[in-house]
């Protein structure tokens, strides 16, 4: 049976007014919050015969939300009730109660009104769940009461394990308590049906979340599976299966502020790949979120970002957008889920003043939540948004919650530095501080604490491994996110949140010095990384260029020191060898940090890195060689170029025998950017050629890969585009008529099928063909 729990007594007064309108067949009218005289709901005759009212006599409903208590508390609320006039004064009276009674309860209840009020007009909880069966339209409309029903409920919960991302799962299972749909709610479920994609975009803390969050939730009640990415859209790629009812979810998938592009190189093309399919595909629907001006920053960085498809999937989810009446709503529903409810609900002149808060110009929904979060960490309350029946707090002194409000919208940033500067010891705000210097990426405790007490020595006061942990232990469910594995090594840290985030770099921003220690104390290349993109965004100081110079040492330090990622989605207790993924990243962001300070790269730096490369480059992939290859044809320093010769020669001897499709391509990309001897070069399209002729022949007699089947036109179409890239053109006309294809041939050259009977399936360029005549030495030897 539904508990009615999840709902604010405003939410348990619109969800009967709901009920009763389909019960009776009438409009039943609210009235807005305030002291009702003993009227929540009201219907004025006349009505039909559902109700039989005649003209302007008047029924009225009365709302008592206690979905835990019993009949004890009960009685004691129906007794101040039954003394009010309105009782006698109209021709009806009902009581509706979310909580539950028994017959025996009910004929006590009609006692106590004086026989005014007969048994059938009071619905109780068992009554109200009856309704809900017979009308479950109105259950559908009231999303919050539909995403706590036991059905629902089942299915998120059984739905749970497919996310990967333990602080997900709070607040999604929090959410249920505190949300109030929104115009952006309706509007993003109108682009989910039209396109399968919607891409909420807004402000921080507008709600853009919170919104993608009911999306969510709301598919997964339905049964659809859902797939996160935490970092890269690669990882919801790896997760699809093809029909599959699935949703796709990628919150801040440009990055949580504008310290850097999160993309990574070419991921704007795998993102509007996976797009134009999901726009196809009716097993899929896609959820992402941003922030509105990183959005429109990225778009002048990714020509991708650029199509048409993400405007018009973009919902842009404003505080200017919602009504006075729902942020009051949001307001309230805060308020009542807080355990300073009854603090609040005491303030003088409450009803008014609350309403100021919500119509106040910098009025934003994260500000009040953390606000009221502080204020109840400071007093030592709690729990913090359960959704459980708040803690009483008379015994905790009384402050005006109104006022506090409106000085943490008066003053914002305050409101996420008082955290960082009053709630934490020294040990929680190096934490803090390490962690943010992670920025997106997950990070093992093991190295999280290193790199806390790493920093901790600039203050000389190293902490222990129990102190650590005590300030985790604090931290732990608040402003940090854990999840458990068995010992440091395998526990992860999540990402900070946005609003938190964001403070960490007005922190820094305000202490230089400490930023200062950041920079000079990082242990990781990640930290390098988020480092650099934060000294391009904020403005400080009067001696950047020694900030420059001193991360610029530091990269060189750590410049080849490897990091084990935590593999989202894969159990954390298996912890991956520490290796370097990212070799190309870290020669360009090295080379920009020697041109922005101005210093020469050391000797032992040079030396270092290319006998790195020289020992590491066997074992690297195609794809990665090629991207290191492309990091050294950048801007280096001047030093590096002799090495970068004998790394392309040994890198072109490495990727020298390609035997698929895929290595052919790398070749062809190295090619493209690696200058070569056109003798080379020529060696490597006789080579080419014969790998296209045995292709040709392969699709000739119907053999193709696995990858291929069902997709054969596909690869002709791959067969003409590289075969060009090499000086060559394919004859692929019978083919194509072979597999269907309606498609004109792709040759520039117009034969007969006659001619093409006699003819070779390739044709070499006459520059090319010219180049290679009279060459009997190895390949190897033109470099």
């Amino acid at each position: 049976m539904e508990s009615f729990e999840s709902l604010s007594d405003y939410d348990f007064e619109r969800l009967v007014a709901d009920l009763l309108s389909a019960h009776w067949k009438v409009d039943v009218a609210t009235f807005p919050r305030g002291r009702d005289g003993g009227v929540d709901l009201s219907v004025l005759g006349p009505t039909g015969d559902s109700l039989s009212l005649l003209s302007d006599e008047e029924l009225v409903v009365q709302c008592k939300h206690y979905p835990l208590a019993g009949m004890t508390e009960l009685r004691a609320k129906l007794k101040a009730e039954a003394k009010k006039p309105i009782v006698g004064q109209v021709r009806r009276y009902v009581l509706a109660t979310s909580a539950r009674l028994t017959r025996h309860n009910k004929e006590e209840i009609v006692a106590l009104f004086g026989n005014r009020i007969t048994r059938n007009d009071i619905f109780a909880k068992n009554d109200l769940a009856d309704l809900l069966r017979r009308y479950p339209d109105v259950e559908r409309a009231n999303l919050k009461l539909w995403l706590s029903s036991s059905a629902a409920l089942q299915a998120i919960l059984h739905q749970v394990e497919h996310l990967r991302s333990s602080s997900l799962v709070e607040d999604l299972l929090r959410l249920r308590y505190q949300f109030v749909e929104t115009p952006a709610l309706r509007l993003a479920h109108s682009k989910l049906d039209q396109y399968g994609i919607c891409l909420l975009a807004g402000p921080p803390g507008t709600g853009k979340t919170t919104t993608a969050h009911l999306l969510l939730l709301q598919k997964m009640s339905e049964g659809w599976q859902p797939i996160t990415a935490l970092s890269h859209v690669s990882e919801l790629e790896k997760q699809i299966i093809p029909g599959k009812m699935q949703v796709l979810f990628y919150d801040d998938f440009l990055g949580q502020n504008s310290l850097a592009a999160k993309l990574h190189k070419g991921e704007d093309s795998e993102l509007l790949r996976l797009m134009k399919n999901i726009e196809q595909d009716r097993s899929k629907v896609f959820i992402l979120t941003t922030r509105d001006y990183v959005l429109r920053q990225a778009k002048l960085s990714y020509e991708k970002l650029a199509d048409g498809i993400f405007d018009v999937t973009k919902v842009v989810v404003g505080v200017l957008s919602l009504s006075y009446s729902i942020r009051e709503h949001i307001l309230y529903n805060q308020l009542y889920f807080s355990p300073l409810r009854e603090m609040a609900a005491n303030a003088e002149n409450a009803s008014m003043r609350y309403s100021n808060v919500a119509r106040h110009e910098n009025y934003n929904p994260r500000v009040t939540a953390v606000a009221l979060e502080n204020l109840a960490r400071d007093l030592g309350v709690g729990p913090r948004g359960s959704g459980k029946v708040p803690i009483r707090t008379g015994e905790v002194k009384r402050l005006d919650i109104p006022r506090y409000l409106i000085d943490a919208l008066n003053n914002p940033e305050l409101v996420w530095q008082h955290i960082i500067r009053r709630q934490l010891t020294n040990v929680q705000r190096q934490l803090l501080l390490a962690r943010s210097s992670f920025g997106s990426n997950l990070v093992y405790l093991d190295d999280l604490y290193t790199a806390a007490i790493t920093l901790a020595r600039t203050e000389d006061s190293v902490p222990t491994l129990f102190e650590l942990d005590t300030a985790l232990s604090v931290l732990d469910g608040d402003l940090l996110h854990i999840e458990a594995g068995n010992s440091r090594a395998t526990t992860v840290v999540e990402q900070l949140s946005p609003g938190l985030a964001d403070a960490v770099v007005t922190f820094l921003s305000t202490f230089p010095d400490s930023l200062e220690h950041l920079v000079a104390r990082a242990e990781h290349w990640t930290q390098v990384s988020w480092l650099n993109a934060l000294l391009e965004l904020i403005p400080i100081l009067d001696d950047t260029n020694r900030l420059w110079t001193l991360l610029a040492s530091t990269a060189e330090r750590v410049l080849l020191r490897p990091e084990a990622y935590p593999t989202p989605g894969t159990l954390f207790a298996i912890r991956q060898p520490p290796k370097i993924i990212d070799l190309d990243q870290r020669i360009t962001l090295l080379s920009t940090l020697y041109r922005k300070s101005g210093q020469v790269c050391a000797p032992e730096t040079t030396a270092v890195l290319f006998d790195y490369m020289r020992v590491r480059i066997h074992g690297m992939t195609p794809d990665y060689i090629k991207a290191v290859l492309a990091a050294l044809r950048g801007e280096i320093p001047v030093s590096w170029r002799s090495n970068r010769t004998e790394i392309e020669f040994i890198a072109l001897r490495e990727l020298g025998q390609p035997q698929d499709w895929a290595s052919w391509k790398t070749l062809r990309d190295v090619l493209d950017i690696v200058p070569t001897t056109a003798e080379y070069q020529g060696d490597m399209t006789d080579l080419f050629e014969r790998f296209v002729e045995d292709e040709l022949d392969n699709l000739r007699q119907g053999f193709v890969d696995d990858y291929w089947e069902g997709s054969e036109i596909y690869l002709i179409e791959e067969l003409e585009y590289q075969a060009n890239r090499w000086g060559l053109t394919v004859y692929t006309k019978d083919i194509r008529e072979k597999f269907g294809s309606d498609e004109p041939e792709a040759s520039i050259f117009d034969m007969s099928d006659e001619s093409a009977a006699t003819y070779s399936p390739i044709r070499q360029n006459p520059q090319v063909d010219q180049q290679r005549k009279g060459r009997q030495r190895s390949i190897f030897d033109y470099l």
